[in-house]
């Protein structure tokens, strides 16, 4: 029978632990590279599922923006009409245009934290906006009608039975989405700005900057997906 002597037991348990250490460090890295890959996958399959949408966004939301702009100038009253309606997008997916608290359809605009820069100016910009009726209306509307710039925000309405077109499926998992509009009046020839109140005549324009946000929770990791362009309204 062989002896061990105390110094050998000690050593074996020492080798012992820090084996137990190494495999534990070795298992973090690879959950942590796991968790990484599953990420980056899911921001890649998301990506492309949204790229199918974000034509019909921009078509529908220039369409509608473009009456409301004309509607403003002409028929304030009909204003109700197209604020309080929500935008179709197709398959269940809408925008609710953005209304504060107080009025009948209540939009909360919200995020998750530490939202990715270009996503939180976006946001900052919709709970600025003026996309509700009460400030088109009264005493609000002469200075809605003086203004060169303004902004528009609508809450993505994800679908409650999603399908695969237009990858509503990917978008019903998410937890925020909104659309910004940042609206610039210009003249075509110089680029000069005017009031939304001379919009419509004959050489003007609107510039409009959108920011189409969604916000996932993908475990522990916060996932943000945003895209950024620019349209024209030409009246």
């Amino acid at each position: 029978m062989r002896v061990v002597r105390p110094s050998q037991a000690g050593f074996s348990l020492v080798e012992a632990m820090v084996s137990l250490v190494l495999l534990s460090i070795v298992g973090y890295f690879i959950m942590a590279s796991q968790n990484k890959a599953q990420k980056i996958m899911f921001k890649g399959t998301s990506r492309d599922a949204h790229t199918q949408i974000v034509s019909v966004v921009k078509s529908k939301s220039s369409k509608t923006l473009q009456q409301i702009l004309t509607t403003a100038n002409t028929n304030p009253a009909g204003l109700a009409t197209l604020l309080n309606a929500d935008l179709n997008l197709g398959e269940g997916i809408g925008l609710n245009w953005a209304k504060p608290a107080g009025n009948s359809k209540i939009v909360t605009m919200q995020y998750l934290a530490q939202p990715d820069p270009v996503a939180k100016a976006a946001l900052d910009a919709c709970r600025q906006s003026k996309s509700y009726l009460k400030a088109w209306q009264g005493p609000e509307l002469p200075l809605r009608l003086a203004s060169s710039q303004l902004m528009f925000c609508g809450q993505m309405v994800m679908p409650a039975n999603p399908d695969n077109n237009y990858g509503s499926q990917n978008m019903a998992q998410a937890k925020v989405g909104f659309l910004a509009l940042d609206v610039s009046l210009t003249k075509v020839i110089d680029g000069t700005s005017i009031p939304l109140s001379q919009f419509g005549a004959g050489g003007t324009l609107a510039t409009v900057t959108w920011t189409l946000v969604w916000s996932y929770e993908k475990g522990k990791d916060n996932v943000q997906q945003f895209r950024k362009g620019i349209y024209h309204i030409v009246p």
